[in-house]
C-alpha cells in the first residue's frame, strides 16, 4: 500500500484548476451536501471526527502546486479541515447555500469544510468540498468514514497509490496513442456538428433557482416495469424523457446534454476520496416519428457507447471534436443529466445516516444538492431510500423560475405518458418560445439590444479597430476571431483603461469576454463614460486584486516597465492557467556549471547576497498598477541559495531549474547547488527574462565565483536611451520590414494548435573548426558569423521552399560601459532576407551582413514596439514577426551541461551557436509539439553540409 505526498492532477482536475484561476470566487465546482439534523449532535466530538477523516484522506487538506513536472495536489502537512458552528436568523435554504458558496483557495487548502447551522427552526450540517477531489460516490465514501470515527471506530486506510495510476493513465489516454481509439469515436460522433440545441430563454430577471420534486412511488414502479419491457435501465427511461423534454423546449434538431460517468473502472478506486467523474457529451436528434420507447433505446445506445469511450477525459473530448474555446464551451456546456444512486453503499443511507457516540445520538437526512459543475441548467437524479428526487438547477438564472417550473411540469407528463403507453409519439414542440439570443450571452449576461448601440459600446468599438485596424466591428464580433492576439490583447487592455482613466479591464477579462457586446458589458460598471439607464451588466469574473494597496515590505521603488517586460507580464498572465497549468517556463534563463570543488556554504550565502544587493533587476518583481505594468525595485529580496543532497543526480538538478517563477511575488533568481561525491558541485543560476539575459548570468557566474559586483542598475539605463532614438531607429527598421513577411512554414508532423503552446526539445552537434568559413568571410568583408548565418537561411529556404525569410537575431544590447549591468538589456533583432534559387551563396553572406550590420545600428529599436509598429498579422498559434532565432555566443566561460539548458522562449526553432575550440557547438532548440528530433537533428546536418565547403563556395 502507497500514500504518495503528491499527486499529479489529472487531465479533468486540471480543467478544474484552470476554471478557478480564471475565477476563484466561482462556486459552481463546489459540491455541498447539506444534511438536517435531528437529535443531539457532539460537536467536539464531530471536530475530532473530522481530524480524523483529513488524516484518512489528506487530499481533503490539500493545496495545488506547481512543479516541473507538472501540477500535482500537495497531501502532505495541510491545514486541517475547518469545524465552525454558526447561529443564523436566515431562512434554512438562504442560509445553507451562504454557507457551501464560500469560494475555496485551491492553491494553499483545506479543500473541504464542515459548518454545523443554527437557526430558530432547524439545525443542518453542511459539508462542502471541492470537486477537484470530490465526486458523487466519494460524497457516500465519506459520509461512510463520518459515520465510523465519529463512533469512535477508525476505518480502514485505502491505497492512495492508485490515485497517482489514474492521473498518468488520463494523460496517456488524453495525449498518447492509447487513447486514438477513443479520439476517433469522439471524432466521428461530434466532430463537425453545428449543434442546433438551446436551451429556452428566460421571460424572467435573472436569479439564483432551484426545484426539487419527489417522483410518486407509483409511478417509479411503473416505469421500471416499463424499462424492461424496451430492454433498457430505469436510468435510460428518465434520460430519454429529459431528451424529449428538450426537444420540446429547445426547438431545434438536436439535443445535446452531459451524462456525467464515474470513472472507478476498477474495484481499486471504490474506496477512494477523489474525483474520478468525466462528464460525456451524448448527442441525438429526435424526431416527429420516435415514440418514448425508441428514443429510449436509442439513448440507452449513445450512452453505453460513450461510456465504453468514457475514460477519455472531457478536454481530450472536445479538442477530438473541433469544439474548443469559451465560444465552443458556451454552445456545448448548456444542461447535463445528473444520475446519482446515494444507495450504492451498504450501511449508508443519507435518509438517516446515525452519528452515535457515547450519549448523543444524531440522525442525518441529506437536503438538496445545489451544485451545478458550471452547466447553466443541471438536473440531478438522485436514488435513495425515499424514492426518486428530481432536482432542477439553474444558478444563473439562465433558464428562469417561469422556465424550470414548466420543464418540470411538463417532464413529469412525460414521465406519466410514458409509464402509460412508451409507443406514445413524443410531446410536442413548443413553437411559441421567443428566439435565444444565445447561450453566449446568457451565460454572462450582457447589454440588451437597445444598450448594443449605446454610446459605450460605439466608443468600445472604436477601441478596438484603432488596435485591431478593423472597420465595422459588430456587438458579437469576437477580438480573437477578428484577428487579436497577446500583443494586441495587452494593447487593447492598455488603451481601455487609459481612455477611461481606471484599471477596468484586464487580459482575464478580455478572455472570458472576447466578444465586443460583452466586454464592455463587463467593463461598464467602471468605465461607463456616462449614467446608463438599467442596471449595468453583471460579470461574474471577480476584479485582479488590488495590488495598490501599502504593503508592509521595505521601501520600494516603482519605475514602468520596459516594453519587454512588458511582454513578459502579459505572457505570464495570459498563459498561467489558460494556456499551461501553470506559469510559463520557457522564459527560464539558467546557466548550469560544472566546479572543480563545491563552494562553501557560508561564503556562497555571502556572495548571493552581494550580487542581489548590488543588482537592482535582482530585486524587482512586477505589479500591474493604474493600467500599467510597473517594476518594484525592492531595498531586500530574500535569495538563498539551494542545496541538494549530493548524489540526486541531474533530475533534481532539472526540476530547480524549470520550477516557474512567480512575477508579482518573487524572487525571480534562483541559485541551486547540486554536490557530487568526488567534490566537485553543479551550481546553476536560474533567473527569468524579464530580469536577466544570457550576459547577466554569466556576469552572475563570475561575481558568485570571486569577482567584485560592481552596482547597477537596469532601470537607469532603460531611461538613459531618448525617446527621439528610439523612434528613428524604429522606423527604420519598420521600413525595411514592412509589410510584414509570411512565417517561416517548416515541415510540421503534427497539426498546430490554435493558440501557440510549446513543449522545449533540443538536437545537438558540433560544427567544426573550418579556414573555409574565415577564407570567405576575409574575402567577402563579412564576419564568419555571417557567413554561418547566410548557410543557415540557406538550409531554411530550401526546407521551406520560401524566398522572403525573416529570422530573428539575439543581439546582446550591451556597449563596454554597459557591461556590468545585470537586466535584459539584449534585444531582438529582426532581419529579412531574400534566398531564393539564383540568390548565389556570395551574394547572401553580404546581404546578410549588411542587414545585421543595418538592424545593429538601430539597435534602439526594442523589438516588442517594433511589432507594434509593424501591426503583423494575427495569428495566435505563432510568435509574432519570426518563428526562427539564431542566438550567437562569443562566450564560453566554465564548463557548461548543456543538457540543462534552456531560456531559449518558445519559437519553433532556435539556433544556438557557442564559440568552442575553434569552431562552434550548435545546439537547435525546437517546440517538440510540432517536430521530431530526428527531422530537428538533419536538418543541423544540413546546416553544418552547407557551412563547409565546396557548399559555400
Amino acid at each position: 500500500m502507497s500514500d504518495p505526498k503528491q499527486v499529479p492532477l489529472s487531465v479533468g482536475q486540471e480543467a478544474i484548476w484552470v476554471a478557478w484561476k480564471r475565477d476563484p470566487a466561482a462556486w459552481t465546482n463546489i459540491i455541498p451536501t447539506p444534511f438536517e439534523v435531528t437529535g443531539s449532535l457532539d460537536m467536539a466530538r464531530l471536530r475530532e471526527a473530522v481530524r480524523e477523516i483529513g488524516e484518512l484522506y489528506p487530499q481533503l487538506r490539500g493545496r495545488v502546486l506547481a512543479t516541473p513536472r507538472g501540477l500535482v495536489l500537495d497531501r502532505s502537512g495541510g491545514p486541517q479541515i475547518p469545524v465552525t458552528e454558526t447561529t443564523t436568523d436566515l431562512p434554512r435554504d438562504e442560509a445553507v447555500r451562504r454557507s457551501w458558496q464560500r469560494p475555496f483557495n485551491l492553491r494553499r487548502g483545506p479543500l473541504a469544510r464542515v459548518e454545523l447551522l443554527r437557526g430558530a427552526d432547524f439545525t443542518v450540517l453542511v459539508l462542502a468540498v471541492h470537486h477537484l477531489v470530490f465526486d458523487g460516490a466519494s460524497i457516500l465514501v465519506l459520509l461512510e468514514a463520518l459515520s465510523q470515527t465519529y463512533a469512535g471506530a477508525t476505518p480502514v486506510a485505502p491505497d492512495h497509490g492508485e490515485l497517482v495510476h489514474y492521473a498518468e493513465r488520463s494523460h496517456a489516454l488524453a495525449d498518447g496513442p492509447e487513447g486514438e481509439a477513443d479520439r476517433e469515436y469522439w471524432r466521428e460522433t461530434l466532430g463537425g456538428q453545428d449543434v442546433d440545441f438551446r436551451l429556452p430563454p428566460s421571460v424572467d430577471e435573472a436569479r439564483y433557482t432551484v426545484l426539487e420534486e419527489l417522483i410518486p412511488a407509483d409511478l417509479a414502479t411503473r416505469l421500471r416495469s416499463r424499462a424492461t419491457e424496451i430492454g433498457v435501465s430505469y436510468t435510460s427511461v428518465l434520460l430519454a424523457g429529459y431528451f424529449a423534454l428538450l426537444r420540446r423546449y429547445g426547438g431545434g434538431s438536436d439535443v445535446l446534454s452531459f451524462v456525467p460517468y464515474h470513472g472507478r473502472s476498477s474495484a481499486s478506486l471504490r474506496d477512494l476520496v477523489w474525483d474520478f467523474v468525466n462528464p460525456l457529451p451524448v448527442l441525438d436528434r429526435p424526431t416527429a416519428d420516435d415514440t418514448y420507447a425508441s428514443l429510449a433505446r436509442r439513448v440507452h445506445g449513445r450512452v453505453r457507447d460513450a461510456v465504453a469511450h468514457g475514460n477519455l477525459p472531457l478536454p481530450a473530448i472536445m479538442r477530438a471534436a473541433g469544439l474548443t474555446g469559451p465560444e465552443a464551451g458556451a454552445r456545448t456546456h448548456q444542461t447535463v443529466f445528473q444520475v446519482w444512486n446515494a444507495g450504492l453503499r451498504d450501511g449508508v443511507d443519507v435518509q438517516d445516516l446515525p452519528l452515535r457516540h457515547g450519549e448523543h445520538r444524531a440522525s442525518l437526512r441529506l437536503l438538496g444538492m445545489e451544485s451545478s459543475a458550471g452547466f447553466l441548467l443541471a438536473t440531478m437524479v438522485r436514488e435513495d431510500s425515499a424514492g426518486t428526487h428530481v432536482l432542477w438547477k439553474d444558478p444563473t438564472g439562465a433558464v428562469g423560475p417561469t422556465r424550470v417550473a414548466e420543464l418540470a411540469h411538463d417532464y413529469r407528463s412525460v414521465l406519466d405518458a410514458i409509464a402509460e403507453n412508451p409507443d406514445t409519439p413524443l410531446i410536442d414542440v413548443r413553437r411559441d418560445l421567443a428566439a435565444d439570443p444565445g447561450p453566449v450571452a446568457r451565460t454572462r449576461p450582457g447589454p440588451s439590444p437597445e444598450r448594443a448601440a449605446d454610446e459605450s459600446v460605439t466608443e468600445m468599438a472604436r477601441l478596438w479597430a484603432d488596435v485591431l485596424g478593423v472597420r465595422e466591428i459588430g456587438p458579437q464580433d469576437s477580438f480573437f476571431e477578428l484577428g487579436g492576439h497577446s500583443l494586441l490583447a495587452e494593447k487593447l487592455v492598455l488603451a481601455v483603461n487609459r481612455r477611461y482613466d481606471a484599471e477596468a479591464a484586464s487580459i482575464r477579462t478580455l478572455f472570458d469576454h472576447p466578444r465586443l457586446h460583452d466586454f464592455t458589458a463587463a467593463v461598464a460598471p467602471a468605465a461607463a463614460p456616462e449614467e446608463t439607464e438599467g442596471p449595468p451588466a453583471a460579470d461574474p469574473v471577480p476584479p485582479e486584486p488590488d495590488r495598490t494597496a501599502p504593503r508592509t515590505a521595505p521601501a520600494v521603488l516603482v519605475r514602468p516597465a520596459s516594453p519587454h517586460q512588458q511582454r513578459m507580464w502579459f505572457v505570464d498572465r495570459f498563459e498561467n492557467g489558460e494556456i499551461y497549468p501553470a506559469a510559463p517556463t520557457y522564459h527560464n534563463l539558467r546557466l548550469v556549471l560544472r566546479l572543480p570543488d563545491t563552494p562553501e556554504r557560508s561564503r556562497l550565502d555571502a556572495a548571493v547576497a552581494a550580487v542581489v544587493r548590488a543588482h537592482e533587476a535582482l530585486r524587482t518583481t512586477f505589479d500591474h498598477v493604474d493600467g500599467q505594468v510597473v517594476q518594484r525595485v525592492h531595498d531586500t529580496v530574500p535569495v538563498r541559495p539551494q542545496w541538494l543532497p549530493a548524489g540526486t543526480g541531474p533530475e533534481a538538478l532539472r526540476a530547480a531549474v524549470t520550477a516557474p517563477f512567480d512575477l508579482v511575488d518573487g524572487p525571480l533568481l534562483r541559485v541551486t547547488v547540486l554536490p557530487h561525491e568526488d567534490g566537485s558541485a553543479w551550481l546553476a543560476l536560474t533567473a527569468h527574462q524579464a530580469v536577466a539575459d544570457d550576459h547577466s548570468l554569466r556576469l552572475l557566474a563570475r561575481q558568485l565565483l570571486g569577482d567584485t559586483p560592481e552596482p547597477s542598475s537596469f532601470g537607469d539605463w532603460h531611461e538613459r536611451t531618448p525617446q527621439e532614438a528610439r523612434r528613428a531607429d524604429i522606423e527604420a527598421r519598420a521600413a525595411v520590414l514592412s509589410p510584414p513577411a509570411e512565417p517561416l512554414r517548416l515541415p510540421e508532423r503534427r497539426r498546430r494548435d490554435a493558440v501557440h503552446v510549446y513543449e522545449e526539445a533540443t538536437a545537438g552537434f558540433p560544427v567544426p573548426a573550418d579556414t573555409a568559413v574565415g577564407t570567405l568571410a576575409e574575402r567577402l568583408g563579412v564576419a564568419p558569423a555571417d557567413v554561418l548565418l547566410a548557410a543557415f537561411t540557406a538550409v531554411l529556404g530550401w526546407y521551406t521552399g520560401q524566398t522572403d525569410l525573416v529570422l530573428g537575431l539575439t543581439h546582446p544590447g550591451r556597449h563596454d560601459a554597459d557591461r556590468h549591468i545585470v537586466g535584459p538589456l539584449s534585444n531582438l533583432l529582426p532581419l529579412r532576407f531574400e534566398a531564393g534559387p539564383d540568390v548565389t551563396f556570395d551574394r547572401l553572406a553580404t546581404a546578410v551582413a549588411a542587414e545585421r550590420a543595418h538592424a545593429q545600428r538601430h539597435e534602439h529599436a526594442q523589438f516588442d514596439e517594433l511589432v507594434r509598429r509593424i501591426d503583423p498579422v494575427k495569428d495566435m498559434s505563432r510568435t509574432a514577426l519570426f518563428d526562427v532565432l539564431v542566438t550567437v555566443l562569443d562566450e564560453t566561460g566554465p564548463q557548461e551541461e548543456t543538457g540543462l539548458a534552456g531560456g531559449y522562449g518558445k519559437y519553433d526553432l532556435h539556433l544556438v551557436l557557442r564559440a568552442e575550440d575553434g569552431g562552434h557547438r550548435g545546439v537547435l532548440v525546437f517546440n517538440g509539439r510540432y517536430f521530431d528530433h530526428d527531422q530537428i537533428a538533419a536538418l543541423g546536418e544540413h546546416f553544418t553540409a552547407a557551412a563547409r565547403p565546396p557548399a559555400i563556395r
